[in-house]
């Protein structure tokens, strides 16, 4: 199917909760909201704020009322996730993009202690440099001064602290909850993410009923700025099937 082309949502759709990932504010949406607007009464929630998925996921549905579809990229899928365990009677539509299940890798868990130390130092907070952006990014978007000063900016206005509060946030292992997912549910990722490889997003699409499975060419692990035709597409396509 073209970008191009609309897609009528389920009309049960009224509302869709955008979730960023971490260290990521409403930004990183900015090109996905509103196109998709036409389709669904959009929201982007902020989850710089909580010390615990719980209480993330609370504030995440906090003066939402009735049901919702739900999309989360990288942590915010961890975060929608936890919002489907809590109010899963309430989730009509899951999106999970750039994101995970499970816990940690032996490599990931190190590396988030690494992070942890540094901001311990009181060294000055680099925020989205580039070795980040090598590893984040497609090498044709992290050649892109535009795209990096837009993640880059993400990163400075949050700072240090909610950096800290997002890594400390555990990961849980949701394997057990995948085979629960009982709503249209559709994963995606790019072709050349690092930080979840596309065989994590296999395996998370195959462990949910009726989950769809797209890796987008051309793009890293934040492909809600990388190729938002693409999300927008992926998520459209999710609110014309059936929800709940």
């Amino acid at each position: 199917m073209r970008c191009g082309r609309s897609l009528r949502a389920d009309p049960r759709v009224r509302q869709l909760i955008l979730i960023p990932g971490l260290m990521n504010d409403a930004d990183v949406w900015r090109d996905v909201a509103a196109p998709l607007s036409s389709a669904a009464r959009v929201r982007v929630a902020d989850i710089s704020r909580g010390e615990t998925l719980a209480g993330l996921a609370d504030e995440v549905v906090e003066g939402v009322e009735g049901a919702f579809a739900l999309v989360g990229f990288s942590l915010g899928g961890i975060v929608a996730l936890e919002v489907f365990r809590r109010a899963r009677g309430r989730v009509s539509h899951l999106g999970l993009i750039g994101t995970t299940a499970f816990p940690d890798s032996a490599e990931r868990a190190v590396a988030r202690q690494r992070v942890l130390a540094q901001l311990g130092t009181g060294e000055r907070f680099h925020g989205f440099g580039t070795m980040l952006a090598k590893e984040y990014l497609a090498p044709e978007s992290a050649a892109d001064p535009a795209l990096v000063g837009r993640i880059k900016a993400m990163a400075e206005r949050l700072g240090p602290d909610v950096l800290a509060r997002q890594t400390l946030l555990g990961r849980p292992d949701n394997s057990a909850l995948l085979p629960t997912i009982d709503c249209s549910t559709a994963v995606a990722c790019g072709a050349l993410e690092q930080v979840t490889p596309p065989a994590v997003h296999q395996r998370l699409a195959g462990a949910i009923a009726g989950a769809t499975l797209e890796v987008v060419p051309g793009s890293g692990h934040v492909l809600p700025m990388e190729r938002p035709d693409a999300v927008v597409r992926i998520v459209s396509e999710l609110l014309a099937r059936l929800g709940r």
